[in-house]
């Protein structure tokens, strides 16, 4: 597709509302979304159009996010290393999941992405099981998944549940081939009292 044929055929409306800032030349102004030349004669201008200049750009940023990963491979295996399930969590889950620790193993990756594909694949070969119990609804389950190459199951917290009491639950659940999905409360029919806060 060759936008500036696609260009020619627009119709230019004249703006009505004043920019959100001036221009200064040689300092380029930064709109997400829209790609600037970096360096060399056109600095600071848009460079939209040139997919040679995005490809330059994607992959020395692409390169630096690599080496910076292979220079921190940083996890942490623990608890009882010695179960035959292997618990996956990070950042806030893992601390709230630390009564957890004498009944299960612990894989905490402190670098989330790229995913620690090769000290994940170590730690987890000698498992039964290995469940991810995350704040999300699976995400980084599936890309454990995608590493390991085999079935992970997956506890997620959701709606601001983060507690013992939830992750107890869903382990619990999904460990007696349950599904992942926690059981959700029909809708209340009656009128709730709004929150300190003011939300919800």
């Amino acid at each position: 597709m060759d936008l500036d044929e696609l260009a020619a055929d627009l119709r230019i409306v004249p703006r009505e509302m004043p920019p959100l800032a001036r221009h200064v030349a040689g300092f380029p102004r930064f709109f997400a979304g829209v790609l600037m030349y970096e360096s060399g004669p056109s600095a600071g201008e848009p460079a939209t159009a040139d997919a040679d200049e995005y490809l330059r750009q994607y992959y020395d940023a692409k390169h630096r996010h690599v080496e910076v990963a292979r220079r921190y491979r940083l996890f942490e295996h623990g608890w009882n290393r010695d179960a035959e399930v292997l618990v996956v969590c990070y950042g806030i889950v893992s601390r709230v999941a630390a009564p957890l620790a004498a009944d299960y193993a612990l894989f905490r990756p402190i670098r989330i992405h790229p995913v620690l594909d090769d000290e994940l694949h170590d730690v987890a070969s000698g498992y039964r099981e290995v469940v991810v119990i995350e704040a999300n609804d699976g995400q980084y389950a599936d890309m454990v998944e995608l590493a390991l190459r085999r079935e992970v199951k997956r506890v997620p917290l959701m709606g601001g549940r983060i507690s013992i009491e939830a992750i107890r639950d869903g382990l619990d659940r999904v460990l007696a081939g349950g599904p992942s999905e926690p059981p959700v409360p029909d809708a209340s029919t009656e009128r709730r009292a709004p929150s300190p806060l003011g939300i919800g």
